[in-house]
């Protein structure tokens, strides 16, 4: 068996990671992982995580032990909470559920393998262009896969009019995949206008007689994206050990937002660097 097993190919993104490691010019710079580094080029520990470290390593009762198959239950409340707000009918009714993975890819898989068994002849629709494991991972759940236009390489922007208008014709009963942030690999983002419009079209698409877990959707969408662009629009109750987490969060977001709002100076500053502007943000 193993002697008929191939290497699989080099992921591309990784692969300049490697490529600037070994480049001698001192001026580098990685645009490969999304990775943050002082000008030593060493990852530092934000002092709200060594806080939160702090307070879990104090309060910890237990070496450990195994979790039930959904992960920690006050986590797993504490996101619905986040997601819907603390008092909505979907957590208090029981109606929503939340369960722990491995990682971002693992939640993928998960969700793949839930489409293909519940809704099986289901296609997903990915943006294109998207991260390159999104191919594997859901074609390896059996699901046939589509794509609907995203970023124009052209212009260096987001095709969001063909975007909306090739989303309006997705067959109903199929599943349509986003990015809430970040988008890999263009770096281009909706705007919170657009987020808006994409959740009020993805609330009236959804095949659902209940109006109550249509606006549920719609809201989840809006103020999920609201968040990473950050505006709170749901009142959490949370616990230290939640609060400093929030406020890791936060401290990273509220630094993007001050980079993205003052581009001057970062241009002024990667000219000092010898690198075009438009090279170190794609898509910008």
């Amino acid at each position: 068996m193993f002697e008929s097993l191939q290497p699989a190919p080099p992921d591309p993104i990784l692969g300049l990671t490697e490529a600037f490691k070994e480049d001698p010019n001192p001026a580098r710079i990685n645009l490969g992982t999304g990775i943050y580094t002082d000008d030593n080029g060493k990852t530092p520990t934000l002092e709200c995580i060594s806080r939160a470290e702090k307070i879990l390593a104090e309060k910890s009762t237990s070496g450990g032990g195994y979790l039930p198959m959904t992960g920690l239950a006050e986590y797993d409340r504490s996101v619905v909470e986040l997601l819907f707000g603390a008092d909505h009918e979907l957590g208090a009714s029981g109606r929503s559920l939340a369960a722990q993975t491995p990682g971002g890819t693992g939640g993928l898989r998960v969700a793949a393998d839930f489409i293909a068994r519940m809704n099986p002849g289901a296609k997903l629709w990915m943006s294109d262009p998207t991260w390159a494991n999104h191919n594997g991972i859901f074609t390896a759940a059996g699901l046939e896969l589509g794509t609907y236009p995203y970023y124009d390489q052209e212009s260096r922007t987001l095709a969001f009019d063909e975007m909306v208008a090739a989303l309006k014709n997705v067959p109903a009963g199929d599943v349509v995949l986003f990015h809430a942030c970040c988008h890999n690999p263009s770096g281009m983002d909706p705007t919170p206008a657009q987020w808006e419009e994409l959740a009020e079209l993805a609330a009236a698409r959804l095949r659902l007689e209940d109006s109550g877990t249509r606006d549920s959707v719609e809201r989840l969408l809006v103020n999920h994206l609201a968040f990473f662009h950050g505006q709170r629009l749901v009142p959490l109750e949370l616990n230290d050990s939640h609060l400093v987490r929030i406020e890791a969060e936060v401290e990273v977001l509220s630094a993007a937002k001050a980079l993205h709002e003052e581009p001057d100076s970062h241009q002024e500053d990667h000219r000092e660097r010898g690198l075009p502007h438009e090279q170190q943000r794609p898509g910008a």
